[in-house]
């Protein structure tokens, strides 16, 4: 079997069902598959670097832990990107409770925009940021990760017409936010 990038449907089974079967250069294959994604999703879910690695890092624990659970008979790409997903929800709430116990005076600052030079790139990343969790997810998974929308209605486990749904309003919100984020850059 080759294992160059990237796989067919059917080449990606097989190495799931060797990895199931307790192959170390499966495994570590499958996570180097689907590291790239991972880590792309987790940081525009998560705004921060250093919280995207730890994400990711979660990732590929759980997929570890849980990948003899996983039906190979179904595509292994959108259960990854569920679970990458899940890791960032929880993380988001965790960081909101945080934010909570902070008193209103001492507020966290808003997620730094390191390394992002041009503006308009700035600004889409200003409004993703904004998008409730599940929008960004369903349009990150569907406009960056190029997943189906029946697999990113697998991946956030709701219906096709939700996934359509939430890319609409991610799409109507970011063209919002993004107006208005370059109007204030420009003052």
């Amino acid at each position: 079997m080759n294992p160059a990038l990237p796989l067919q449907p059917d080449e990606l089974a097989a190495w799931v069902r060797k990895a199931q079967g307790g192959n170390r250069e499966a495994m570590d294959h499958l996570l180097r598959t689907h590291e790239q994604g991972v880590l792309r999703v987790a940081l525009r879910m998560l705004g921060r670097l250093e919280d995207a690695q730890d994400a990711a890092q979660e990732v590929f624990l759980r997929l570890c832990r849980s990948l003899d659970q996983f039906d190979d008979t179904r595509e292994l790409r959108p259960w990854v990107y569920r679970m990458t997903v899940n890791v960032c929800l929880d993380m988001l709430r965790r960081r909101r409770t945080q934010l909570e116990l902070v008193d209103e005076g001492a507020a966290l600052p808003v997620a730094e925009r390191r390394l992002i030079e041009e503006e308009r790139k700035a600004a889409v990343e200003w409004g993703l940021s904004r998008l409730a969790p599940r929008e960004r997810a369903a349009l990150l998974l569907r406009e960056v990760e190029g997943l189906t929308t029946r697999e990113v209605a697998v991946a956030l486990e709701v219906e096709e017409a939700t996934v359509r749904s939430l890319i609409y309003q991610a799409r109507g919100h970011l063209r919002e936010w993004v107006k208005r984020y370059e109007g204030r850059v420009r003052k």
